[in-house]
C-alpha cells in the first residue's frame, strides 16, 4: 500500500490520506456502511456512499441462495463500483457457538469476491467474560492471523488488535508486529466499552511507561471505559503512524468525530439499517401496504406553498407561540395572586389589563399595598387607567388588602414569582410589537389589505391566510374544513353519537385564530346574532353554533384569498372543482 498525507491537523490527530491499494485509490476518512447482501435496497443508487462492509458469515451461509459466486466479483454482483470491505464474521460465528470455520474457506471467499480489504478471522473479547476465556480467544486470533497471512493471495488483509487493558493492547501490537508487516490495522472489542462500563477488567491501572497511555483519573485506580478507549486508540496510532487504522463498530453519530480526531482513518456502522428497521418501513410488505393505501384513497401530491405565504407563515407561527407564552405567564400570575390576595379580583376582574399588572409590579404583596400612601395609589391608578379609577377605588383596594385571607407567610416568594412573570410578559409584549409590522408588511406584499375582509385585524387575518392550504390540494370546502379541524360531520366507529361538529387536531394556529375571530364576531354582527337565536331555539348548543359560524367566516376568507395572484398559479382549473353553491357567501 502507498499513501500520501493530503492534510493533517496540527492540534489533533485527524488527517486526510490518499491511499493506493492494488489498483484502487482510496481517500480517507471513510465510513463503511454495513450492508446485507440479500437486501433489495441499493444505497449507492440514491446517494454517495464512501464504502460498504459485508459479512463473511452471510456470504458463506447463503451462498446457494444468493449465487453471488457466479459473478466475476462481489462488486459486479451488487452493481457497486466503490470500495468494499468484508468482515470475517467471527462475532456471528461465536454467537452461534461455531468457531470451527475453515481458514482456507475464508481465504477462498476473499479471492472469489475480490474485496478491497479482507478482515482476519477474529473473535471479539467480552468485558464480562473471565480473563482466561478472553486470553484463549486472543490466542486463537493470533493463530488465525498467522495462517491467513501465510496462505493469503492478492487481497490485502487487515489484522485486528484486541484488549481491555493497556498492557493487553501493547502485547497485541507486539505480537502482530512479529507476525506480519503492519500496513492495515484494526481495533476491535471497543463497542461495549463505549457504553461506559466500569468493570474490573476494564479499569485496571494503565502502565505509565506505555507511550500514549495515562494514569487513572481517580486515586482508587479506576477510570471510565471511554477513557480507556481513547488511550488505546492513541497508543495504537502513535505505535503505527504509517498504518491504515480502522476501528470496528464505532461509526455512530455520537462517536464518529471523536474517532477521526484521534487519527482513525476509517470506521464502520450499521446504525442506519437498525434505525430504519425500527422507525421506517423498508421491507417489501410495508412498501406494498403503502402503495395500496395511496392508490386506494387517491392521495393528492403535496404542493409547496408560495414563498410569500411561507415567509408569512413563519412570522405568524412565531407570533402564535409568543401569544401562548404570554398566556401561560399571565395564568401563573393569576394563580399566584389567588394564593396571597384572592380579593384582588373584586377590584380587577382581568389580569390582561395594564392597570392590575402595574399595581402588582409596584406593590408586590398586600402588605406593601396597605402600607402605601393612599394618594400614591390613587395617582398610579389614575395614570395607568387614564382617569378610569379615582381615590375611592384606591381606598377600596387598600381595604381589600387589609382584610385579605391570603397566606401571609408566602408573601415574599410569591411576590418574586409575580415580578418575574410580569417581566416575562413585558418582554413578550415588546417582541410582539416588533413582530406586528413585519407581519403587516408581508401581508401587504401578498396583495392583501385588511379592508377586504368583513371582520378581523391585520394580524388575525394574516395568520389565517398564512396557514391556508394550496387550492390544488383543497378541491372542496369540505376538505378545507377538514384541514382546519372543523369537519362537517363526525364519523366515528361504534355507537358514539356526537352532539356537535368535530373539532380535530387540524392546523392549531389556523384553528385557534379562527376560533378567536369567531368568538369575537358573534356578539357584534347582527346576522350572526339572529342566527344564534334561531339555532338555540332549535336546541343547538353554543359549541355547535360557534363551529358553524366559524366555517362561514372561513369560507368567505377562502373565497377572497383565492382571487389573489399568489394562489392562482397552483390551481389553473380550480373553478371546475368547486360547486357554485359552495362559493356562495352564507351568513
Amino acid at each position: 500500500m502507498e499513501f500520501e498525507v493530503i492534510k493533517a491537523d496540527l492540534d489533533i490527530k485527524a488527517r486526510i490520506l490518499k491511499c493506493q491499494i492494488n489498483s484502487a485509490v482510496l481517500e480517507t476518512p471513510i465510513l463503511w456502511l454495513g450492508y446485507e447482501l440479500r437486501s433489495p435496497l441499493r444505497l449507492w443508487e440514491g446517494f454517495y456512499v464512501d464504502g460498504i462492509i459485508l459479512n463473511a458469515y452471510e456470504l458463506l451461509s447463503h451462498r446457494a441462495e444468493i449465487n453471488w459466486y457466479k459473478s466475476y466479483s462481489i462488486q459486479s454482483y451488487l452493481g457497486y463500483h466503490g470500495p468494499i470491505m468484508i468482515d470475517s464474521g467471527g462475532f456471528i460465528f461465536m454467537r452461534r457457538n461455531d468457531i470451527s470455520i475453515d481458514i482456507n474457506e475464508l481465504i477462498d471467499l476473499y479471492e472469489r469476491s475480490r474485496p478491497l480489504i479482507g478482515v482476519v478471522l477474529d473473535y471479539p473479547l467480552d468485558p464480562f467474560s473471565k480473563q482466561i476465556e478472553n486470553r484463549s480467544r486472543w490466542a486463537k486470533i493470533l493463530e488465525n492471523t498467522r495462517m491467513m497471512f501465510s496462505h493469503n493471495g492478492s487481497v490485502p488483509l487487515l489484522p485486528i488488535v484486541h484488549g481491555h487493558t493497556m498492557s493487553e493492547i501493547a502485547e497485541a501490537c507486539d505480537a502482530l508486529q512479529e507476525l506480519c508487516d503492519i500496513e492495515f490495522l484494526g481495533i476491535g472489542s471497543l463497542v461495549p466499552l463505549m457504553k461506559g462500563i466500569r468493570g474490573a477488567n476494564i479499569s485496571e491501572l494503565t502502565e505509565p511507561e506505555l507511550k500514549g497511555s495515562r494514569r487513572p483519573l481517580s486515586t482508587n485506580k479506576r477510570y471510565s471505559s471511554r477513557h480507556f478507549v481513547i488511550d488505546a486508540i492513541k497508543y495504537v496510532r502513535e505505535r503505527f503512524p504509517d498504518a491504515f487504522l480502522h476501528v470496528f463498530g464505532v461509526g455512530g453519530t455520537t462517536t464518529i468525530h471523536l474517532m477521526l480526531a484521534l487519527g482513525v482513518d476509517s470506521i464502520d456502522s450499521v446504525g442506519w439499517r437498525l434505525k430504519a428497521g425500527h422507525v421506517a418501513k423498508t421491507d417489501r410488505v410495508g412498501a406494498g401496504v403503502l402503495c395500496r393505501m395511496i392508490s386506494g384513497v387517491r392521495m393528492r401530491p403535496a404542493v409547496p406553498k408560495p414563498e410569500e405565504q411561507e415567509r408569512l407563515r413563519v412570522l405568524t407561527r412565531w407570533y402564535f407561540r409568543l401569544q401562548q407564552d404570554r398566556t401561560r405567564a399571565l395564568n401563573r400570575i393569576s394563580a399566584a395572586v389567588d394564593v396571597v390576595f384572592p380579593e384582588f379580583w373584586q377590584m380587577f376582574p382581568e389580569i390582561t389589563q395594564a392597570t392590575p399588572r402595574m399595581v402588582l409590579q409596584t406593590y408586590g404583596t398586600p402588605g406593601d399595598l396597605v402600607r402605601a400612601d393612599t394618594g400614591a395609589v390613587t395617582c398610579l391608578l389614575r395614570r395607568v387607567s387614564r382617569g378610569g379609577y379615582v381615590r375611592k377605588d384606591a381606598e377600596y383596594l387598600q381595604a381589600l388588602a387589609s382584610r385579605t385571607v391570603g397566606i401571609r407567610n408566602l408573601y415574599a416568594p410569591v411576590a418574586l414569582q409575580i415580578r418575574q412573570a410580569l417581566a416575562q410578559v413585558d418582554l413578550i409584549d415588546q417582541q410582539i410589537r416588533e413582530l406586528e409590522p413585519l407581519i403587516e408588511q408581508e401581508f401587504h406584499a401578498m396583495g392583501f389589505a385588511a379592508e377586504e375582509f368583513p371582520i378581523g385585524g391585520v394580524t388575525t387575518i394574516a395568520t389565517i391566510i398564512a396557514h391556508l392550504p394550496s387550492p390544488q390540494s383543497t378541491p372542496s370546502l369540505k376538505s378545507l374544513h377538514a384541514f382546519v379541524g372543523w369537519c362537517p360531520r363526525d364519523r366515528q366507529s361504534g355507537q358514539y353519537k356526537s352532539t356537535r361538529p368535530r373539532m380535530a387536531k387540524g392546523c392549531p394556529p389556523l384553528r385557534w385564530t379562527l376560533y378567536g375571530l369567531t368568538l369575537g364576531s358573534m356578539p357584534h354582527v347582527e346576522t350572526y346574532k339572529q342566527y344564534i337565536t334561531r339555532r338555540k331555539a332549535e336546541g343547538k348548543t353554543g359549541g355547535h353554533i360557534l363551529v358553524i359560524i366559524g366555517r362561514k367566516l372561513l369560507d368567505r376568507i377562502w373565497a377572497i384569498a383565492r382571487t389573489k395572484d399568489v394562489f392562482l398559479p397552483a390551481a389553473p382549473t380550480l373553478a371546475t372543482n368547486f360547486k357554485r353553491e359552495e362559493l356562495a357567501l352564507h351568513y
